[in-house]
């Protein structure tokens, strides 16, 4: 059978190119002993991350956890690189909540060939347009979020959802950036999302190649762009998507009162943290 094939800007690629053993370098499972069943059900969360910044991710993953005693939890970490220390930190959580984590060192050389207009950032962010290529193994959904979120009230709206046959649902991005970047992007929708949180249906993302067409645009110059991967993911979307109300990825700031019904805060001006607990 012959291959479907994918083109970027000057780049040329077959289907088999978007196997694991071109993506992932090594994976590393580290899983709790209790699997009583004694959960009403399992969520999937997944995080793409620069090696320096795994102490926030600790804050992050510890508020899901202490917000969602009735769920068993299977986190995905997808890392440049990570240190003893931070395995460590990882097993410490483990044993005190009952979670899993996988943990997968990328290969960067895949990603690199992506834009990046702010030398601060990394490609890592590019991490999350191939995650569904290996959560197909162990779920048909998933929540992404940044590491810059807490989690401050129950996930259980999210398995809520009615997806409507899209591959996923998030939340606009600010009326001012949405207007701003939708234009500049041509994009016909004229939405914008923010792609800090995704609430993912696997099968769908894969049906409808949504990877692939990401790795369309590779290779092109970085001013027909406003931002990263975010801006790969709308163009690729262009409001193919379900949006949902803004408590599932509340963007502020430090020292903003949180409302009661917020799900999910998003740090958008960027913080300290902490570390694992």
């Amino acid at each position: 059978m012959m291959q479907q094939v994918f083109k970027g800007a000057d780049k040329v690629f077959e289907e088999s190119y978007f196997e694991e053993n071109n993506f992932i370098k090594k994976t590393y499972s580290y899983l709790s002993d209790d699997h009583s069943g004694i959960y009403d059900n399992v969520i999937h969360i997944c995080f793409n991350l620069d090696c320096k910044y795994f102490h926030q991710l600790g804050v992050t993953v510890t508020s899901v956890l202490e917000n969602n005693p009735q769920f068993r939890f299977v986190f995905h970490v997808f890392i440049d690189s990570i240190a003893d220390a931070d395995v460590a930190k990882v097993q410490q959580v483990i044993e005190k909540y009952k979670c899993d984590f996988h943990i997968y060192i990328m290969q960067m050389e895949p990603f690199s060939h992506f834009h990046l207009r702010n030398k601060r950032y990394s490609h890592v962010g590019y991490f999350r347009v191939y995650m569904p290529k290996i959560l197909r193994k162990f779920t048909k959904k998933y929540l992404y979020i940044d590491a810059d979120m807490i989690c401050v009230n129950s996930l259980q709206p999210f398995l809520d959802i009615d997806l409507q046959g899209k591959p996923i649902a998030c939340v606009s991005d600010f009326p001012d950036a949405l207007e701003a970047r939708a234009a500049f992007l041509k994009l016909k929708s004229g939405k914008y999302f923010n792609a800090g949180m995704m609430w993912v249906d696997v099968e769908e993302w894969e049906k409808q190649k949504i990877t692939e067409h990401c790795f369309e645009y590779i290779d092109m110059d970085p001013n027909c762009f406003t931002a990263h991967d975010q801006d790969v993911l709308n163009l690729v979307f262009d409001g193919n998507y379900v949006l949902l109300p803004k408590i599932f990825n509340y963007m502020g700031g430090i020292g903003v009162k949180i409302q009661k019904d917020i799900i999910i805060y998003h740090f958008l001006a960027g913080s300290n943290l902490g570390m694992f607990v």
